[in-house]
């Protein structure tokens, strides 16, 4: 079974509140099933420690129903956001002048966060493709995450115009998930 990071959680929940108000937290919340409405809401949840991949994928599901229509990139926001937190911060030695220098440290965060998968970025000049493989709880919402990360980590690296597309995924029969990001 994949786990994720508590951190990974806790940090959505607080971009949740304060991106989006107390409303919109709620509505999320009320969409969650039970279980995780139980963890994510009972003061459980610690950041250093694991749990189910399938609480972070029904919180994604939930935010994209409860968000769709009011916020149609929801997720690619949130993916904006953590890559804003933990980029500037804890992980800010990570992020150097250029996006291709930044490439060669990012790829051992993923074990950070996941239990399960690998991140895997192939680099040409004002180009990379980023490839999950292996992740044990794919789903889309949680690839519309990463194309918002993936922006974000090379904006902070100095990438100017970036656009970040993705070109393959497991949920279509793909071998991995693949974003693809060009910028200046």
């Amino acid at each position: 079974m994949a786990k994720v990071k508590g951190v990974a959680l806790l940090s959505r929940l607080q971009m949740l509140k304060e991106h989006y108000g107390d409303d919109a937290y709620l509505k999320i919340i009320a969409a969650l099933t039970p279980e995780s409405r139980e963890l994510l809401t009972g003061g459980g949840v610690i950041s250093s420690s694991w749990y189910p991949a399938e609480v972070l994928k029904d919180l994604d599901d939930s935010i994209d129903k409860a968000l769709k229509f009011t916020h149609p990139r929801a997720m690619e926001e949130l993916g904006e956001m953590t890559a804003q937190m933990g980029l500037t911060t804890i992980h800010k030695l990570k992020i150097k002048t250029t996006p291709e220098e930044t490439f060669t440290r990012v790829p051992q965060l993923w074990s950070a966060f996941h239990d399960t998968g690998d991140l895997e970025i192939e680099t040409q000049p004002g180009r990379a493709a980023f490839r999950v493989k292996g992740y044990g709880m794919p789903h889309r919402t949680f690839c519309r995450n990463l194309i918002g990360w993936a922006n974000k980590m090379v904006e902070l690296s100095g990438g100017k115009n970036v656009s970040t597309k993705e070109t393959k995924c497991v949920c279509n029969g793909d071998d991995c998930c693949e974003m693809v990001v060009t910028w200046d």
